[in-house]
């Protein structure tokens, strides 16, 4: 193999690693959105309940 591809082949492994750090990122970021989503509804039906008994 001669030393270019070498160079070369060494160059593409930093990327592929970023993104594959990356897509896991932002797996879980997206997780955190459901999960926050389900709070904020969780807590309006109670902000909306709680008004209601006033």
């Amino acid at each position: 193999m001669p030393d270019s591809e070498i160079r070369l082949r060494k160059q593409f492994v930093k990327p592929k690693e970023l993104h594959a750090k990356d897509a896991t990122q932002l797996t879980q970021m997206r997780a955190d959105v459901d999960h926050l989503a389900r709070a904020v509804n969780q807590l309006t039906v109670e902000n909306r309940q709680l008004r209601g008994a006033l």
